[in-house]
């Protein structure tokens, strides 16, 4: 999910865009504007020009994914192939 925070004073609003498309969001996480499609360059660029400024912008792991899973510390060697016993002879 692309997120983009921008301030205005006291102010502060949220535009972040997902697979559902884009939302605007007030100062208590309020949604203040919702699209279907992804407006989010059209909405930022919206929000310059009335003089509110980008104070950070990017790609966020959205909260209902969970947390992001570490890879393994090392490397065992092993191909990835496990072979199993499943009773049948041939």
């Amino acid at each position: 999910m692309r997120q983009t925070l921008l301030n205005s004073g006291d102010r502060r609003i949220t535009i972040q865009t997902s697979e559902q498309g884009t939302q605007v969001l007030g100062s208590a996480d309020e949604v203040i504007g919702g699209y279907g499609t992804d407006r989010h360059e059209e909405m930022v660029e919206k929000y310059r020009s009335e003089g509110w400024t980008v104070s950070a912008d990017g790609d966020v792991r959205p909260a209902e994914a969970g947390a992001a899973t570490t890879p393994p510390d090392r490397d065992d060697g092993g191909d990835g192939v496990q072979e199993l016993d499943l009773g049948i002879s041939s």
